[in-house]
């Protein structure tokens, strides 16, 4: 005769680590033939951390141009444990922002772009997340924002001269 059998765990103000324990199941014949059965149990209980939905953020687009579109995120608690509040601020220039900028772990954050003013190139930031509560408080989530140039490629418009036996000059 097979049953299922919950074993339910309160981990409210335990420490991170390990716990090891048994679950001893008892009753009369004909469940329990030979006896009691122990079962051995281990419980890990991870510590709160910030754990985004992705691991990074790299929006495009060209210098002079409409700004890249807005990204969002979701901060989750990678840990064991209740939801916990977290602060998040853009860091690595002006050109980046993030709102809100706190929240509880579930929450979506947007992030937004600042292209007035930037020539082409790669620009780098990134997104700290910090709690009180988080083992890994200080992290950031990097953002790389890449931005071509204005205006089309270089055409070409005449090769010469005609013979390839000849240096040739390429002219755009």
């Amino acid at each position: 005769l097979a049953a299922a059998i919950t074993v339910t765990v309160n981990a409210a103000g335990l420490a991170a680590g390990f716990y090891q324990g048994y679950v001893t199941i008892t009753g009369g014949a004909p469940q329990v033939v030979n006896g009691p059965i122990v079962v051995p149990v281990t419980l890990m209980v991870m510590a709160p951390n910030l754990a985004p939905n992705v691991t990074s953020l790299t929006p495009s687009g060209t210098a002079g141009g409409a700004n890249p579109a807005n990204q969002t995120f979701i901060v989750n608690n990678g840990g064991t444990g209740a939801p916990f509040a977290f602060n998040a601020a853009a860091v690595g220039g002006s050109w980046l922002s993030v709102t809100p900028t706190s929240g509880t772990t579930g929450a979506t954050l947007t992030v937004s772009y600042n292209i007035s003013g930037l020539a082409s190139g790669v620009y780098f930031g990134g997104i700290q997340l910090t709690s009180a509560t988080a083992a890994n408080s200080g992290m950031i989530l990097p953002v790389t924002l890449s931005l071509s140039q204005t205006g089309a490629a270089p055409t070409l418009t005449s090769i010469s001269p005609q013979s390839a036996s000849q240096s040739q000059v390429v002219t755009a």
